[in-house]
């Protein structure tokens, strides 16, 4: 087993930048923590585990031993962000391809430009739970292997086939493009057009001016009046639950 207790060894330096969306794409690796995760990559992802880090004197894993690396126990503190005081992995980061628009889409897939790591987490573990495969990251999308994503997608981010895409703002018009939008149809009375893009947004924030409107579904999620919108992920997921219904019936 390894053994690294300097701030300055080349090995932590590198997993140090993992805790950024910079250096993960720099690296070609992310790490991945918690009690459930670890586990199941263990099992399920073992050809993409680089490294298993632990602490002195802590328990590690018995699978992949050749690969324990234990850690002065400050080192280890500084990548355990979220206070596990359990074994973190370093795995290599797929590869994304860029989106071909030209090409038709498979089934539902999302377009995403959501900022916020733990958001875009929530969002793939929905996805992954209602049978969507495809996601294309807007340039405005935060990185899906960034250690707060990973750890609110519980760890779904590896089932997921990641495409690179243009900013919201320069869409391209696409066919059977739907969007939540609060004049839009109801979405009890909406029929999901088979295949389609599904754009993720704020339900009051409108449809980006750049699309024209006249190809786009528009359909809102009836609610309370008091309430002005829905938090972007509960939105989407609702919109999700409603086609897998809807083309499972």
């Amino acid at each position: 087993m390894k053994e690294i207790s300097s701030a300055d060894n080349p090995l932590f330096k590198k997993w140090s930048k993992l805790l950024k969306s910079s250096g993960i794409e720099k690296e070609g690796l992310f790490l991945a923590h918690g009690h459930k995760i670890v586990p199941d990559y263990l099992v399920h992802h073992a050809a993409k585990i680089e490294s298993v880090l632990g602490s002195t004197k802590m328990e590690f894993p018995h699978l992949l031993k050749n690969k324990h690396v234990s850690l002065a126990p400050a080192l280890f503190k500084e990548l355990d962000i979220f206070e596990t005081r359990s074994p973190i992995l370093v795995l290599k980061k797929p590869d994304f391809k860029e989106w071909d628009y030209s090409l038709p889409s498979a089934n539902l897939e999302l377009l995403v430009p959501v900022q916020d790591p733990s958001n875009l987490g929530a969002l793939v573990r929905s996805a992954f739970a209602f049978g969507v495969q495809n996601i294309i990251l807007l340039k405005e999308s935060a990185h899906p292997f960034h250690p707060k994503c990973v750890r609110s997608s519980s760890g779904y981010v590896l089932d997921m086939n990641f495409k690179i895409g243009p900013s919201v703002r320069e869409l391209p018009n696409l066919e059977n493009l739907v969007a939540l939008d609060m004049s839009g149809v109801p979405l009890h009375k909406f029929s999901w057009p088979q295949p389609c893009y599904l754009l993720v947004g704020e339900e009051g924030a409108g449809i980006p001016q750049n699309i024209s409107k006249e190809n786009v579904h528009r359909v809102q999620i009836p609610m309370n009046e008091n309430c002005e919108s829905l938090n972007a992920m509960v939105a989407t997921s609702i919109a999700l639950y409603d086609s897998t219904v809807k083309r499972n019936s």
